[in-house]
Order: C-alpha cells, then structure tokens, then sequence
C-alpha cells in the first residue's frame, strides 16, 4: 500500500482530524469504511467515553496487528486514534502526518489500546 499521498493531508480539528484521517486510511488498506462506527465516538473530550464506545462498535485487541485502530489517551485532554500498519503508528497531529514506532506515538500518553 503506498502511503505516501497521506503525508500531504492537513489537520482541522473540526473537518480532518486524527479520527478522519484514520478512517480515509482504514478504507484505503481494507476497503472497509469505518466513518459510521468511529467519527462519532471520538467527538469528546472525556477519554472513558470514546473507550466504552469503541469497545462497543470494535474488538479490544491485547496486542496491537495490523490493520489496528491504537487509541492514545491523556489526562485533561481529548483521545487520540491512529492506525497500526508495517509495525508503526501512522496518525495525524495538528502539527504533521507521522509514522512513527509505537514506542514513540505512546511517549506523553497515560494509556494506549488497540482496536479492531
């Protein structure tokens, strides 16, 4: 899969978030379309809630596999998605599009989970 175009997409929080990007790369590598089961479960703030809601519409993984939603979390601040693909991170910030290791998308996050 070539990923390379999705290093051009740009951030808003509003219209192309991380929950966005996750899910136009999500179709891309699986032909599945996740738009109904995820854009609504991450439009909070509160951490707990996007967790039971995405264990209600997707599979709680121990380890992440690829294809995987990872679902990033902090105190005070609203959830983070990014897709699990060739053993990275592949998400998207107000600052860039990354892929980055895992062990570096959880630095500053209180807990990570996989989901698929």
């Amino acid at each position: 899969m070539n990923i390379d175009p999705y290093f051009l997409r740009e951030y808003n929080e509003n219209d192309y978030n991380c929950a966005h990007f996750v899910c136009e790369v999500w179709e891309h590598y699986t032909g599945e379309d996740i738009r109904w089961k995820l854009l609504p479960l991450l439009d909070t703030r509160d951490k707990r809630h996007a967790v039971a809601n995405l264990r209600h519409n997707f599979d709680k993984l121990q380890t992440p596999e690829e294809p995987c939603i990872v679902l990033a979390h902090r105190r005070r601040c609203g959830p983070h998605v990014g897709m699990f693909i060739s053993n990275k991170v592949f998400h998207i910030s107000d600052v860039r599009v990354e892929l980055v290791p895992l062990e570096v998308f959880k630095i500053g996050f209180d807990g990570v989970g996989y989901y698929k």
